[in-house]
């Protein structure tokens, strides 16, 4: 395995630990209630405006724009197989986020919709999709890599403040997004010699 392809492996499953185990302690510590009680009484302001479009960017709609756009890039510059790794690591969220859902079955801190809560579709989404995106990058423009990475976590913090989902649920979205990153890139590069 090459260097680079270890360092990202590397970093994937690290951020998939500290997801994991802040997820783990949002969810049994009680700040998911505390979290929840703070935005509920601030979310009253020009800022939820501003949230309402974050939290857009890693919804379904926007994602698959996204998507479709960048695997038209990639296409372009001939890169087939980081397309592949690009669709399935998109694909495969989707389904996973779906059952993952329908296990746990979680309710929303206040009543939205239909779908449950755990974990965020939104920040498992966007943490795969700008994620992968940041894996393309890396090393050769680091700026644009941590740049992607900076959108998911604006995203979880939307879905927060807009009061859709607990603190857990982020976390939780961030751990399986980047948990299945890991898994889907040493498919594709991990096993290389």
């Amino acid at each position: 395995m090459d260097g680079v392809v270890k360092d990202k492996l590397y970093l994937l499953i690290i951020f998939s630990l500290i997801f994991l185990i802040l997820t783990i302690i949002s969810y049994f510590s009680g700040f998911d209630s505390n979290v929840h009680d703070y935005f509920f009484l601030v979310n009253k302001n020009i800022l939820t405006l501003i949230m309402s479009y974050i939290t857009l960017v890693g919804g379904r709609e926007c994602i698959i724009i996204l998507t479709v756009i960048v695997l038209l890039y990639l296409l372009m510059k001939k890169n087939y197989e980081f397309s592949l790794f690009y669709l399935i690591c998109v694909a495969g969220t989707v389904l996973i986020n779906y059952e993952l859902k329908g296990l746990f079955q979680r309710v929303r801190p206040e009543i939205y919709g239909t779908e449950f809560a755990f974990p965020s579709g939104h920040a498992m989404a966007s943490i795969v999709v700008f994620g992968a995106l940041a894996l393309y990058f890396w090393p050769k423009s680091k700026k644009i890599s941590i740049g992607l990475l900076i959108l998911p976590l604006l995203i979880g913090f939307s879905r927060l403040y807009l009061d859709v989902h607990w603190l857990s649920d982020v976390f939780g979205g961030f751990f399986f997004g980047t948990f299945w990153l890991a898994i889907t890139f040493y498919l594709f590069y991990g096993w290389k010699k």
